[in-house]
Order: structure tokens, then sequence, then C-alpha cells
């Protein structure tokens, strides 16, 4: 039978029962019988993950997301896999686009639980010592006084520089 519901839902039972390839075999079929089936996409990324494919998974949710741009759950589980793939800035993004969508949705759970895997990958960037990460979890009022410090100094540049030259001219 060429009929995507039916594919997808052999695809879940697979997937229930352990047999990750097989359900993404029939999550394969069923986008191909119908490319705008977003669930078969959204169970094979959840196939994907599970075996640990996390481009393949980021593949499925980005298609959700060609699907319904305002689709939270693709966002979410994009997210995920991105933190699963140590692309921390782009999991942030995902997450804080899934919790923004969730939140606008009305839906106050999904908006919580995205919040929270937003945090406890901020924990994890906190703990790393990747210096881009420390840079981003810097709060804004240290990047401010650190600016100001510079302005300062350069202010400071600036002040002798004039001074000299009004030596220069007076000498003259």
């Amino acid at each position: 039978p060429r009929n995507c519901v039916i594919y997808c839902n052999r695809g879940v039972i697979r997937l229930r029962q352990g047999d990750k390839v097989g359900a993404i075999e029939d999550f394969a079929y069923a986008i191909q019988v119908n490319p705008n089936c977003s669930n078969a996409y959204f169970q094979r990324g959840l196939a994907h993950l599970r075996l640990g494919n996390h481009t393949s998974a980021i593949e499925d949710f980005t298609a959700m997301l060609r699907l319904n741009e305002q689709d939270a759950v693709a966002y979410f589980h994009r997210g995920l896999a991105r933190s699963d793939m140590r692309d921390r800035l782009g999991a942030i993004r995902d997450l804080k686009e899934a919790a923004w969508l969730f939140s606008s949705q009305g839906d106050k759970a999904k908006h919580q639980h995205a919040i929270e895997a937003i945090n406890k990958l901020r924990r994890r960037f906190v703990q790393s010592e990747t210096p881009e990460l420390h840079l981003f979890e810097k709060p804004r009022s240290i990047i401010f006084q650190f600016d100001q410090a510079l302005l300062a100094k350069l202010f400071a540049r600036l002040i002798l520089t004039v001074h000299a030259v009004a030596e220069c001219v007076v000498a003259v």
C-alpha cells in the first residue's frame, strides 16, 4: 500500500520494539510516498537520535522546519541533536526558538521544558574550558565595564596626544 500513515504507524511500532533500522526504513518510505509528511520526518529524526546519527536527525528536523517554520517541537529536538554534536551555540539558538514558540502557543509545560534544557546546556558551558563559551556566559555588565576601561585608556591617550600637539604649536 502507498499510504504514508500506515508506514509511519508501522515505523513507530518498530521503534518501540527497538528495531530502529526497520523504523527508519518505514519512515523513509512514508516520506517517499508523501514528502510533506511532517510526522515521518519527526519519527525518523527520533530514530536517528536513538542510533546516534545526529547529522541525519538534524536533517530530518530541518526538513520539518521547511514544512512549518513555526514547529516548536522540531526546533527543540534539533537543539538536542546539536547539543549532542557539541554545537552548543546552535543548540541554544534552537532551544530558545522552541521556548519562544511554545510560550507563544500557550504550552507552558513544554516552554518550561525548553527553558530547563537551555539552563542545563548553559551550566555545561560554564564548566567547559572552551573560551568562546565563557565569553557567551559573561554578563553584559562585565563586558560593559571592560569596554569602559578600554574607552578610558583610549581617552587618556587622546588627551596626551592633544597635549603633545598643543605644546608643539606653542613652541612654534
